[in-house]
């Protein structure tokens, strides 16, 4: 019993906490925008967000591993993974997989009903990403894709909670009969009303360059091993020269761009806390791209784990920008930025 439950937690991931943070702060930092001047983001909202972040980063870790099974015993690195090294079945994991997806349904649950479908529409993109590195060499790009959707769906939570709370309706539904997720007509309506696409789409861009920029230099710590086995990667398509240095310093810069327009549409104040934190993080990821030595893995593995730093200067930037801006709702409001 010890046993199944140490590899169970190895599957998912529990003893490497990074991949939780960088779940989590695409989110975090989309609730902090979408606050209200002169408040904090919602704690209630943000705890979920956290819960939520624990739950499907073990999920998607378990669906890769039940995946990449077979490849994983060919990699020095992943080869003690549960599943690779037999020390799990399959049938446990199906059923471990089962449990997490049902505790996920239930911080959904939790949030408020319109966000029902905002989330659950980042679940196809949850599934292809393990299939992606066997079509294409760009498979970060997917992932990028995946493990960014909570910046619309963090804009989207806060969004109605506020709508709700002004209008003195609960936050949540009685009865997850009644949600629209289960009612289909009802979906594009969902995100009409409560993701606005100047502040998301700019920061989902920015949050995806980030991923492309720290799961590239993941990447290259099996890029032998991938080499080897046929496995597609970023890393491999870029190499270890000066391409590889532009493709990561160009990476920084769309993130470092995503994020000021975001904020600018979001309605923060110019040369404020949030943009010290843009400044701060772009110069912050420039020197991550150039310092991290590509072909030594101890290295890449380093730079990976301190990737969260990045998110949580902007998450702290945006909670002290809101905080401190004093101006009505209305006034806190910009034109969108052309880009």
């Amino acid at each position: 019993m010890a046993t199944t439950l140490r590899s169970l937690l190895a599957l998912a991931r529990a003893d490497k906490p990074t991949g939780t943070l960088l779940l989590f702060v695409p989110g975090a930092v989309s609730i902090a925008l979408a606050a209200a001047p002169g408040t904090t983001p919602d704690a209630p909202l943000m705890s979920l967000f956290a819960v939520g972040s624990v739950l499907l980063r073990g999920a998607g870790c378990t669906i890769n591993d039940m995946c990449d099974r077979d490849v994983d015993k060919l990699v020095a690195r992943t080869r003690h993974r549960p599943l690779a090294s037999g020390a799990l079945s399959m049938r446990a994991a199906t059923a471990f997989l089962g449990a997490q997806l049902a505790l996920g349904a239930g911080v959904l649950y939790q949030l408020p009903p319109d966000a029902h479908v905002v989330g659950a529409a980042s679940l196809p993109l949850v599934a292809l990403y393990p299939l992606a590195k066997r079509v294409t060499d760009w498979p970060q790009l997917m992932l990028g894709a995946t493990i960014n959707w909570g910046a619309i769906f963090g804009y989207a939570a806060t969004s109605e909670r506020i709508e709700r709370a002004s209008a003195n309706l609960t936050p949540r539904l009685d009865s997850p009969l009644d949600s629209p997720l289960l009612r289909p007509s009802e979906w594009p309506a969902c995100f009409e009303k409560h993701v606005d696409a100047a502040v998301v789409v700019p920061l989902y861009v920015a949050f995806a360059a980030w991923t492309l920029l720290y799961d590239t230099i993941y990447a290259y710590q099996d890029m032998r091993d991938d080499a080897r086995i046929g496995v597609r990667s970023s890393a491999r398509a870029l190499g270890t020269g000066a391409r590889a240095r532009a493709a990561l310093l160009a990476c920084a810069c769309v993130a470092a761009a995503g994020t000021f327009v975001a904020g600018r549409n979001a309605g923060v104040q110019p040369l404020g806390w949030y943009d010290v934190g843009v400044a701060t993080g772009a110069t912050g990821l420039a020197m991550q791209a150039v310092t991290a030595r590509l072909t030594c893995p101890a290295s890449c593995a380093f730079h990976f784990n301190a990737s969260p730093l990045y998110g949580f200067v902007l998450l702290a930037a945006a909670s002290a920008e809101r905080a401190t801006d004093v101006r009505p709702r209305r006034a806190a409001k910009s034109e969108p930025v052309n880009y």
